[in-house]
């Protein structure tokens, strides 16, 4: 808990506006007031609105109805709202509002925080956490199949070795799950139906930028949310060649003992943009992401490209490849996802899926999140066996 530290220093710079903020309601509250004139009145009733979404509200609504009930006509509002959130789990305008609400306001409670001491630090820490607790970690073990018989889970298969297990816990994406694991043989058909129509989310591109050992960058913010298009789209997000991009700066304070600068450039992506090219076209295309990349860059830290020593691009057929996931999706599903997540155990006794979908967002706020939720039903599945 001691290494969960507050990014305090989030940039928005459009044609529309440019502004720093804590990205907390305090301070959302004061822009939207001073900077976008709106009364307080209408800020305070936007609030109290999306802080009482939940999960079992009306889900017809769209966020883009949303926006135009309380700020009608103005895209530069929708802009700031919208933005961060469809970097944060590939949302869209004409999503349900909900799964807009639930995760706005979970930014607006506290603000946007990191791991201080980087991924690498906190994963050594789990393992530690982990294994004194009885825990086995395996790696290099790719699970082949989930084993179901007689209609319970009865284990995984793994790199052709049966593992047997009264209950098996899948953070494979609940499609892979599904349909590739466990097997729609082994789902009612109208549980299949209703995992049938899951839409994954959208992927990203990402460009690693490491900066070298003896150079430094001026703080210009802990994350800059960039574009060059006169207006927010969710379709110029996902866009091959868009204008708009996320830059998140890690600075030696993100590391402390490292002393090192990198930049990690994030942009919304399709997976069919990229999947299919032959290699040397995809190779081509990485190079073309990374000089947009370098070139905006270029705006905010001038005579960055004679800093850099280290230059890598991650596309949606990248993370199809790590992680497996369908079509590379960075951000699992779209919101009916998380009923079909939430109902699993209850068609195959034992099996639970972890993972993002829906209102659950990707990384390590979505893994805790919904690993919490997850750990409270294995919980009480596994102490109602005993009981038996």
């Amino acid at each position: 808990m001691n290494s969960i530290v507050q990014l305090k220093d989030i940039v928005f710079d459009n044609p529309q506006f440019s502004l720093t903020t804590s990205f907390d309601r305090e301070d959302f509250t004061k822009i939207l007031r001073e900077k976008f004139e709106v009364p307080q009145e209408v800020i305070d009733r936007f609030f109290s609105t999306v802080a009482g979404m939940n999960f079992y509200d009306d889900q017809s609504k769209t966020t883009r109805e949303l926006f135009e009930e309380f700020f009608p006509g103005r895209s530069d509002i929708h802009r700031l709202l919208m933005e961060p959130i469809t970097y944060a789990n590939g949302s869209t305008l004409d999503d349900p509002a909900i799964t807009y609400g639930i995760v706005f306001s979970n930014f607006m409670n506290r603000g946007v925080f990191t791991f201080e001491g980087g991924t690498d630090k906190l994963i050594g820490m789990m393992v530690t956490e982990l294994e004194k607790n009885g825990v086995t970690i395996c790696t290099k073990s790719k699970v082949e199949r989930i084993i179901i018989e007689n209609g319970h889970v009865t284990g995984v298969e793994v790199n052709g070795r049966v593992i047997s297990a009264p209950t098996v816990i899948s953070n494979s994406g609940i499609t892979n799950t599904i349909f590739n694991l466990a097997g729609p043989e082994s789902f009612s058909d109208e549980f299949m139906a209703r995992a049938e129509a899951i839409r994954v989310n959208n992927s990203s591109c990402q460009v690693y930028i490491g900066i070298k050992e003896d150079a430094t960058i001026e703080y210009k913010g802990d994350l800059l949310f960039t574009s060059t298009a006169p207006e927010f789209s969710s379709d110029e997000l996902l866009d091959p060649h868009t204008r708009s991009k996320t830059f998140s700066v890690y600075y030696p304070k993100t590391r402390p003992g490292h002393d090192r600068y990198t930049i990690v450039a994030s942009m919304n992506s399709r997976y069919d943009d990229w999947n299919g090219l032959a290699r040397g076209e995809y190779e081509q295309k990485k190079e073309e992401l990374i000089e947009r990349t370098l070139v905006d860059l270029e705006r905010y830290f001038p005579g960055a490209r004679d800093k850099i020593d280290w230059l890598e691009a991650a596309t949606p057929v990248t993370f199809n490849r790590y992680t497996l996931h369908t079509r590379g999706t960075s951000f699992g599903t779209k919101f009916e996802g998380l009923d079909v997540s939430r109902s699993l155990f209850k068609e195959v006794p034992g099996l639970f899926h972890v993972g993002s979908v829906g209102i659950i967002m990707s990384g390590w706020l979505g893994a805790i999140n919904y690993g919490v939720i997850v750990a409270n039903d294995v919980d009480a599945y596994v102490r109602s066996q005993e009981n038996h």
